[in-house]
Formats: structure tokens, C-alpha cells, sequence
């Protein structure tokens, strides 16, 4: 009986330290990367290119970026959902927008469009930006943060 009660006081033991350190563990890996600072997506997710596929109603955004520092972790352990605040606020007044594929370095998304619309604001300067027609007419634009469409 004393023997029992001795390795059940040990393993007690054990697995409180155990699951301490786990849930510190956790704590650490579950930081919200805004704390970080402020001008963490400026630094930590460079956008190459958009292309801009516009389809009537509906528009794919396809999207490259380069992911730099400590984003780089957060998204190898928690995945891609990291960065999903960034590209949802990419295009300021999208709305429906829908994520349809996301690798490391690149996203494919959905918005719905107003075909009476003439303009596309983006959150920052984007430095190749190129929008496609359906009647196959395509336009681009060098470091913009607004540009114009015509359907």
C-alpha cells in the first residue's frame, strides 16, 4: 500500500511539472503577433505582386508576398490563419472576401465587385499591380496604392 501511494505522489509530480511547462509552452507559441509591435505586418510580410482576375460580380485576387522574421515561425507552427488580418485588409473596401488557397509565399482569394466601381484602394503600396478584364484587356500599375479599372 505504501508503495503505491509513493509512485502515485511521484508521477503527481510529474505531470504537474509537466503540464506547467507545457502550458507555458503554449502560452509562448499562442502570442498574438500584434503584440509584437505595431508595424509588425509592415515588417514581417513583403507583398511583391497582385494580380487582379475581374469577373462581373466577382473578382480573384492572387496575391505573392515574401514573409521575413518572426512571422516566419508563427506561420510554420500555427499555420497560415497568421496572416490572414494582413490579407484581409489588403483591398480597403473589399467585401466578401473569401480565402481560397495560401501557401508560404502566396495567397488566392475571392471579393465580390461592383461592376459600377472605378476604383480599387489597397492598405499599402503595392509594387506591381495588374488587373485583368474578361474580354482579356489587362493594365498595370508600379507602385500604387489606388488604381483605376474600367469595365
Amino acid at each position: 500500500f505504501l508503495y503505491d501511494s509513493v509512485n502515485t505522489t511521484s508521477c503527481m509530480r510529474i505531470c504537474s511539472r509537466s503540464l506547467v511547462v507545457v502550458f507555458l509552452l503554449m502560452q509562448i507559441l499562442t502570442l498574438p503577433v500584434s503584440a509584437i509591435g505595431p508595424e509588425w505586418n509592415e515588417k514581417s510580410l513583403d507583398i511583391d505582386r497582385v494580380i487582379i482576375e475581374l469577373d462581373g460580380d466577382c473578382a480573384i485576387v492572387s496575391v505573392n508576398y515574401e514573409l521575413h522574421g518572426v512571422i516566419v515561425f508563427y506561420v510554420f507552427i500555427l499555420g497560415g490563419k497568421v496572416i490572414e488580418p494582413i490579407l484581409n485588409e489588403l483591398i480597403t473596401d473589399a467585401e466578401d472576401l473569401e480565402i481560397l488557397q495560401m501557401t508560404k509565399d502566396s495567397a488566392k482569394f475571392s471579393i465580390a465587385f461592383d461592376t459600377s466601381r472605378t476604383t480599387i484602394a489597397f492598405s499599402q503600396k503595392i509594387p506591381l499591380i495588374i488587373v485583368k478584364y474578361p474580354d482579356q484587356r489587362r493594365d498595370e500599375f508600379r507602385d500604387a496604392s489606388l488604381v483605376r479599372v474600367s469595365m
